[in-house]
């Protein structure tokens, strides 16, 4: 405990954080049931949950600068306590929102962006690149993991013990803080409120844009938004393309503004220099990519065994098995490979092989398939996100000095959070959407009266509307007095429509990992910066340009 105390309290810290939504992932239609609600609005309350801690990274970051890292960070875990044990007994949608989405959320935007500068304060050299590397494998070891873990824990006993839990591991963690090295606080630092305004709403409007996108479109509008009996589609448009238009229009106000006041010599959210730096640009944009595409498949995976495969939580956690493993195993064993491999050709090879079994996914998901024939492809992608996991932390934190590390963590973890977000909205509302228009075809068609292309968006729309007004016990009432031959018809037409749907998801999903190659093609090489390998020239004009008392000006 003496040499690794300090990573044993980061890591089970990720491990809470990453764990809530990798978990509930197999819980949604238990939640759904248990709250009596909706797949979107359960959907929603977990994007939401990324959302908060995507839009607030970057001022947790600064926070724990001003005023202590530690001190800022045992803070942070007595909140996410709080807001888990407000999740544990919500007795609606609502309220798991405000738990979960939001105190858990705030509380985890500055746990995630510390642990990542801690590092750095507590290791150095080898046992630094290791210590990354197995938090980076904690990290997606939760995500892998946690659906077989939930799966355990709603089958057996309830979705709201995984945040029981995460309570038992809160008091852990705070019982072993003592373990843990802290940077000074920097009082010298302020918080630009103004520049952490900016961020907070360029980043929310783009996410909930995208969540957003599923119910009302991505261009058109499929239904106006209704806000307090007023409906909002200006020019037949969806407020989706409208919403991504502010965000990104605010997020370059706030580009500006970092700009602005590092000019004036004043303290910046985040110092622009750091953007400068291409290994640490194309490091955080590898790796926000891939976090779109482990939690889309995470989302629509538990859905798909559990709806059309017919498995319990507990047995969509056990399919998930071998991603968990290959994740776990290849995370933990890789990091120091990058002793004989350079990092960028180990994360190029770990996004390739995600490709691979992206493509076997939709290779193998037809009818009649078995839960098992998704074993090997499960695998192949675990290997691939393990390996990539393993080398982009210290890839990219270690193209920043010291001096810029709470910085440099929370962009890094703002982007890979924002991925997290948004691969839950985007590759989620592809696969309900493609399925209610796949059932809305398949009826239509089996009645012999094929819905014109021209009306299908509105048919499938009055579909969605008629079951957001029925209760899960009214639709399966329904169903259960229709006429066998029909109610056998309408089956088969839903199962080959989320078979379909899925198909859909999984295609979405390779785009987003072929995007995640192409930006680790553009990695630079160059020896990670170490005791032994001193930052590049790039770096050391980094060091000297801004007018920092932490930088000896």
């Amino acid at each position: 405990m003496a040499s690794w105390g300090a990573l044993v309290v980061l890591c089970l810290t990720m491990f809470i954080v990453v764990l809530d939504t990798s978990m509930m992932n197999v819980a949604v239609p238990q939640i759904t049931k248990d709250l009596d609600t909706t797949v979107s609005a359960v959907q929603t309350v977990i994007a939401l949950y990324s959302l908060v801690m995507a839009s607030l990274m970057l001022a947790g970051a600064k926070l724990g600068k001003i005023h202590g890292a530690k001190k800022v960070f045992r803070i942070s875990l007595w909140i996410y306590g709080a807001g888990t044990v407000i999740a544990t007994f919500s007795p609606n949608i609502e309220i798991l929102a405000v738990g979960w989405s939001l105190i858990e959320g705030i509380a985890a935007a500055a746990l995630v962006p510390l642990a990542m500068s801690l590092i750095i304060v507590n290791y150095a050299g080898a046992k630094r690149a290791l210590a990354f590397g197995v938090l980076g494998g904690f990290q997606a070891t939760a995500a892998a993991v946690g659906p077989i873990f939930g799966g355990f824990l709603t089958t057996q006993l309830t979705w709201r013990a995984g945040f029981a839990f995460e309570v038992v591991i809160v008091i852990v963690v705070l019982a072993l803080m003592k373990h843990l090295e802290g940077a000074p606080a920097d009082r010298s630092q302020t918080l630009d409120w103004a520049g952490a305004a900016l961020s907070v709403a360029g980043l929310g409007s783009i996410v909930i844009g995208a969540l957003l996108a599923g119910r009302h479109g991505w261009w058109l509008a499929r239904r106006p938004l209704r806000i307090a009996g007023l409906e909002i589609a200006p020019l037949g448009l969806s407020v989706t393309p409208w919403l991504l238009l502010v965000g990104f229009v605010i997020l370059g106000l706030f580009a500006w503004r970092l700009v602005r006041i590092d000019r004036s010599g004043r303290t910046p959210l985040v110092d622009p220099a750091i953007f400068k730096i291409g290994k640490f640009v194309t490091g955080f944009a590898t790796d926000a990519l891939q976090s779109v595409t482990l939690a889309g498949l995470l989302f629509v995976a538990p859905l798909f065994l559990q709806q059309t495969l017919g498995l319990d939580a507990l047995g969509a956690g056990v399919v998930l098995l071998p991603l968990s493993g290959a994740v776990l195993l290849v995370s933990l064993v890789t990091p120091n490979w990058s002793r004989w491999i350079h990092a960028k050709y180990l994360v190029i090879a770990g996004a390739g092989i995600m490709a691979v079994g992206v493509g076997m996914l939709v290779v193998v998901i037809e009818p009649g398939m078995g839960s098992w024939d998704m074993t090997v492809p499960l695998l192949i992608f675990g290997a691939g996100t393990g390996l990539l996991l393993a080398q982009v932390p210290n890839l990219t934190m270690s193209a920043v000095a010291a001096t810029a590390a709470d910085d440099a963590a929370g962009v890094q973890n703002s982007t890979k959070e924002l991925g997290t977000s948004l691969g839950t909205a985007v590759i989620g509302s592809v696969l309900l959407v493609s399925t209610m228009t796949g059932v809305v075809v398949g009826v239509s068609g089996a009645q012999g009266v094929p819905v014109a292309p021209g009306d299908l968006d509105r048919v499938v729309v009055e579909y969605e509307d008629a079951l957001d007004e029925l209760t899960a016990d009214e639709q399966q009432e329904f169903f259960a007095e229709l006429d066998a031959s029909v109610g056998g018809e309408l089956a088969a037409i839903t199962d080959k429509a989320r078979y379909d749907a899925m198909n859909a998801a999984l295609l979405t999903l390779g785009v987003f990992v072929l995007l995640a190659l192409v930006a680790a093609l553009f990695l630079p090489k160059g020896k990670l910066a170490d005791a032994q390998h001193p930052p590049d020239t790039a770096q050391q004009r980094f060091d000297k340009r801004a007018p920092y008392p932490e930088r000896g000006t």
